[in-house]
């Protein structure tokens, strides 16, 4: 016989196996019922740690989207800003050669003769916010071309 003492409610007992735990039925079931919740805690613990993972690698994955997203709109932008440009330079040639002069257009001090105009034109845009400069008087800026001189 062997005098252990109880691993659940801290009580002595006789007991006649040496690897006795409990001291009654009773001890026993309570720590097992200590065990499972206490492994249903792990588990919630465990899966609440991989939904919070689960929903980070979502946010990331939404912000990566998002800043690709961002991206091709300013990349499209600027195509769509450098088409314009090329336009306007282009329209402006058209418009000299039909006039038989030179063109004297100039965007925020840039001429229309630089080989790099449109890029330039467009990071002097970024830099000043807005375009200024010197336009001829039948120059459409919103649709980039020249306007049609009225005879009168």
């Amino acid at each position: 016989m062997n005098e252990l003492i109880c691993t659940i409610c801290g009580k002595p007992f006789t007991a006649k196996r040496s690897d006795r735990k409990y001291c009654s039925y009773e001890c026993k079931l309570k720590s097992k019922r200590l065990a499972i919740n206490k492994l249903r805690d792990q588990q919630a613990e465990e899966s609440r740690r991989r939904s919070e993972q689960k929903n980070a690698e979502i946010r990331k994955q939404k912000e990566r989207k998002e800043a690709s997203r961002r991206r091709a709109e300013e990349r499209d932008a600027y195509a769509d800003e450098l088409k314009y440009w090329e336009g306007v330079k282009r329209e402006e040639f058209r418009f000299a050669k039909q006039e038989g002069k030179p063109s004297t257009l100039t965007v925020n001090g840039i001429s229309v003769y630089d080989p790099d105009f449109e890029k330039k034109v467009i990071e002097s845009g970024e830099v000043y916010g807005s375009y200024y400069g010197c336009f001829n008087d039948s120059f459409d800026f919103e649709t980039g071309r020249r306007r049609k001189e009225s005879k009168g």
